[in-house]
């Protein structure tokens, strides 16, 4: 988890598939649900799986804009920080299959 407090959250555009988190630590932080079975109970728990973004400056805003070009689903996000500086991020193929 953060370092710090955490300052904005995101649910995925299209779905609320996973949520991304940003805070005073300098970073954004991705977050899903994970099954976890045992002999007697199964049950979901949130568990960070990823750190998208890493900054110099302390992370301020995050949304989730989920743009699509064509039929596949884009997982984009824009992210701000005390730069002042909005920035927009595409996730990683790798990351979306976790």
């Amino acid at each position: 988890g953060h370092f710090g407090p955490v300052t904005d959250l995101s649910w995925e555009a299209s779905s609320g598939k996973y949520l991304l988190t940003v805070g005073s630590d300098q970073t954004c932080r991705l977050w899903s649900p994970i099954s976890i079975t045992t002999h007697s109970s199964s049950k979901v728990i949130w568990k960070e799986v990823g750190r998208p973004q890493v900054h110099g400056y302390d992370m301020m805003a995050v949304c989730s804009i989920g743009y699509s070009q064509s039929r596949e689903q884009s997982h984009r996000f824009v992210s701000g920080a005390d730069e002042t500086e909005i920035r927009v991020f595409d996730a990683p193929t790798d990351t979306l299959h976790l």
